[in-house]
This record gives C-alpha cells, sequence and structure tokens, in this order.
C-alpha cells in the first residue's frame, strides 16, 4: 500500500506591529503549554486562509484581509511517528492585526482555551516550556515517550514551534 501524502497544517503567528507582541493560546492536550493557533489545511483553502481561519476559531483574532496574512514563511516537515501514521508539513504564516484590542470577547473556543499577547522573548520562553531540543527530531526512531503526551513527543512539537517562531522573527523581529 503507497504512503499517505502528508498532512497539511496551517499555522499563524497572530502578530500586532504597535506592541511588537504575538499572540498564544493554550494547548487543549496540554492546557500548561501555549501554542500558536495551527490546524488542517481544508479542501479547496490555501495555508494562509487556513492559518487566518484556525486563529479566528482558536484565538478569536477577527476575520483578516488577505494583504494581513502573510506569505510562507518558512515550511516544517513532520515525519510519521509511532502513533501518527502520516507525516505532515506545517506551513506557517504571520497574521498582523491593528490593535490587540481587536479580539473578539467570544470565539468558538474561549471554553476550551486561553489566550494571551506575548513579547518576542516571552513566546520564546513559553515555547520552551515544551521540552525542545533545538531542531526537529525524527521521531521514526520510535520508543515509548513518542506516545500522545510523551516528553519526546511533546519536544518534537516545541521544536516546530521553536522553527516557527524563529522564521516568523527572521522577518518580524
Amino acid at each position: 500500500m503507497p504512503d499517505k501524502p502528508p498532512r497539511n497544517v496551517a499555522l499563524g503567528i497572530p502578530f500586532c506591529p504597535a506592541t511588537r507582541r504575538v499572540l498564544m493560546v493554550t494547548s487543549r492536550k496540554h492546557a500548561d503549554l501555549w501554542i500558536f493557533p495551527k490546524g488542517g489545511v481544508e479542501k479547496g483553502e490555501s495555508s494562509g486562509e487556513a492559518a487566518a481561519r484556525e486563529a479566528l476559531e482558536e484565538a478569536g483574532i477577527p476575520r483578516l484581509e488577505d494583504s494581513a496574512i502573510s506569505k510562507v514563511l518558512t515550511e516544517i516537515n513532520l515525519p510519521v511517528s509511532p502513533n501518527r501514521n502520516r507525516a505532515e508539513v506545517w506551513h506557517v504564516h504571520a497574521l498582523t492585526l491593528g490593535a490587540e484590542s481587536d479580539l473578539s470577547p467570544d470565539w468558538l473556543e474561549k471554553d476550551e482555551r486561553k489566550r494571551e499577547w506575548f513579547s518576542f522573548d516571552h513566546a520564546q520562553r513559553k515555547i520552551d516550556e515544551w521540552g525542545g531540543s533545538g531542531g526537529v527530531p525524527d521521531p521514526s526512531v520510535g520508543g515509548e515517550e513518542y506516545v500522545r503526551g510523551g516528553k519526546k513527543k511533546k519536544a518534537v512539537k516545541g521544536d516546530a514551534f521553536g522553527t516557527a517562531l524563529n522564521a516568523f522573527l527572521d522577518v518580524y523581529g
């Protein structure tokens, strides 16, 4: 049987140029850890459109004009792992907001997540709490820690979020 094509995932980094801060949300699986909004790209949708939609659902950002959604800043390849039978490609976009106060007080996932604006340095510290190792390791080597919630699986995600933030900072930092 042929391998499944990678799952395309859009990640949006909501950014307020006036305050030079980024918006993060808590993970649903790890409520004490912070992430950038992300989710699958739906059929007929660009990765930028998906990033904006996910940020609307997960963080309550307003609907954005196309000009407020950056081109792809980087693509992050996450290989197949023991508990994920399909590789993923994360497409990272910056989402520019006019003001931090533009957020909706009532959004789809408000009962499942917290949201907060962070300075670039503070956002990096929040990502570091995932326990990453400074690069996207190869989870295909296996091991029990790659199962959902395992230390290595969290480190892979932490490294991917760090790579996303670094690509953002290369342009906006």
